[in-house]
């Protein structure tokens, strides 16, 4: 009879019912948590090489200079969330094109998701309004996440050199 005395007791013991209940609800919360930072550092830096992008058209606006050497000085000394300066020169994909009212431009992402690396070279001269685009891909830190979501952080403007810029290879 002492069994089925303390078995009934062990059914009436809630102690570590808590514990149970905190163990389901931390692990979908922490998830949720760490989906929400990832998010924001992904908005974020894609806001980032946005305000970047449109300061390097600038500069090509202003000084004349439609090189990508211009374009990189430009984004990467820029405040950009999540790359060091050399991380952003290295992987930093510039792409000048010519804009036409003949043909849009193309798109800069392949269907699968994929850069479309012959978009981004450089094109164009002075006198062209010029298609200011820009690529960087973007860091997750957490793995599970990486073959599921887009890697690349892309931003463009349209821009037009000014006709009081400088001469290329002239003094400022």
């Amino acid at each position: 009879m002492p069994r089925a005395h303390s078995k009934a007791r062990l059914l009436l013991d809630n102690r570590g019912a808590a514990m149970v209940e905190f163990g389901f609800a931390v692990v979908p919360f922490t998830l949720f948590v760490l989906l929400m930072i990832e998010a924001f550092l992904s908005i974020t830096s894609q806001y980032f090489l946005e305000a970047a992008t449109v300061r390097a058209a600038h500069e090509i606006s202003v000084h004349g200079h439609v090189t990508r050497d211009a374009v990189v000085a430009a984004v990467c000394n820029g405040q950009l969330m999540l790359y060091s300066k050399a991380g952003c020169e290295a992987n930093l994909q510039v792409g000048i094109t010519p804009v036409t009212k003949d043909a849009p431009p193309p798109y800069a992402l392949t269907s699968e998701g994929e850069l479309n690396a012959g978009q981004f070279t450089v094109a164009g001269g002075r006198h062209d309004i010029l298609l200011v685009r820009t690529a960087l891909p973007v860091p997750f830190s957490l793995p599970i996440l990486k073959p599921h979501l887009n890697e690349w952080a892309v931003a463009g403007t349209v821009t037009r050199v000014s006709p009081y810029a400088p001469a290329e290879g002239a003094a400022e």
